[in-house]
């Protein structure tokens, strides 16, 4: 049976929370390089969450974060592998260019990310799936736990998203 993660990063493997702690704490620069990812701190509470769901449930994770846009996906595997993080990382999903909906205030806003992560649904084959993501721009009948910016994935959230990915 194959599991899908839609992983979001920012919000949910790096966390406010985290990020300030560090920047208080910590003012040796290769102790920062160290525990920097891409020049990003992930939060260890959070990757150990990561690391709990990947092992309950066996899913692989297709990246829904805007890094996506920044670094190749082989790219991001390196960075993954260099720094032992969890799971398999599968895929990503599709930007959708110059794509806009306009509301009947006439509103003009880009699409949402849960459109994206749609297309790449209708076109790969899963059986289940689970968007673990900050924000709330995901389609209303899309499976979506939402994180918290401020700790990222916690207990509560990471039990959610193992609950329905192995019921």
């Amino acid at each position: 049976m194959q599991k899908v993660i839609f992983l979001d990063f920012d919000g949910v493997l790096n966390s406010g929370d985290n990020s300030r702690a560090i920047s208080q704490l910590l003012s040796d620069e290769s102790e920062m390089q160290r525990i920097s990812i891409a020049g990003f701190e992930f939060d260890e509470r959070c990757v150990r969450w990561l690391t709990y769901i990947i092992n309950s449930t066996g899913a692989k994770i297709v990246i829904s974060s805007s890094w996506r846009l920044n670094y190749t996906l082989e790219e991001m595997r390196a960075i993954w592998a260099h720094f032992d993080l969890p799971g398999e990382l599968i895929d990503y999903t599709p930007f959708i260019e110059n794509e806009f909906d306009i509301f009947e205030d006439a509103e003009i806003r880009p699409v949402e990310r849960g459109r994206e992560i749609q297309r790449w649904i209708d076109n790969n084959r899963i059986d289940k799936y689970c968007i673990i993501d900050d924000d709330f721009d995901m389609l209303p009948t899309q499976v979506f736990v939402q994180t918290d910016p401020e700790f990222g994935l916690t207990y509560e959230t990471a039990k959610l998203v193992v609950d329905y990915l192995t019921t």
